[in-house]
């Protein structure tokens, strides 16, 4: 994939969605500062594009450019306030990452639908708040279409990619809290 997505940038270099896809691969292949340039060479060539400035929002949060990451995500929602989930998604972990859970629930409640796969940023919010039967019930959904969802996977899926200062340790521990299998 990295191969093909640095195949496409050098066809055309002036192509946002080129470096998009090429910020996704590398984000993904844990080069978390190479994929923010990706994206924010994407964002120099299209500054209005949400899927662009929501893979930049992304890759900051990884890193730890939380404040950074919601003032993306504020352009977008400037932009396209009706962009769709993966705008509430993102805000919502970057406020929990922030430690402000209450907004980060508001952010994540605020979307019309989100995706089951969402429904694990729900659980670490509630357990956060304190309200443990809320975050059981959130996990639920998730657990039952992802039964390998464990700590254990979390913590290689994520180790190296995401480096924000305590976050992953603080995900882990909502994790186990809320149910998830160790795995």
């Amino acid at each position: 994939m990295k191969m093909l997505a640095r195949k496409a940038v050098a066809l055309d270099p002036y192509n946002f969605m080129a470096h998009h896809a090429l910020g996704r691969v590398l984000l993904y292949s844990r080069n978390v500062d190479a994929a923010i340039g990706a994206f924010r060479r994407a964002a120099d060539l299209n500054p209005s594009s949400p899927l662009v400035l929501v893979g930049l929002a992304d890759a900051l949060v990884f890193v730890g450019q939380t404040d950074h990451a919601l003032k993306v995500i504020a352009q977008v929602e400037r932009i396209d306030p009706l962009y769709g989930f993966n705008v509430a998604w993102t805000k919502a972990w970057a406020l929990w990452q922030a430690e402000d859970y209450e907004s980060a629930l508001e952010a994540f409640l605020g979307s019309p639908a989100m995706p089951i796969a969402a429904y694990k940023e729900l659980a670490a919010n509630h357990h956060c708040l304190g309200n443990a039967e809320k975050a059981s019930e959130a996990i639920r959904p998730y657990l039952a279409q992802n039964p390998n969802y464990t700590l254990a996977g979390i913590k290689a899926e994520n180790t190296g990619m995401w480096t924000a200062s305590g976050a992953l340790a603080r995900w882990l521990a909502a994790m186990d809290a809320v149910g998830v299998p160790q795995g």
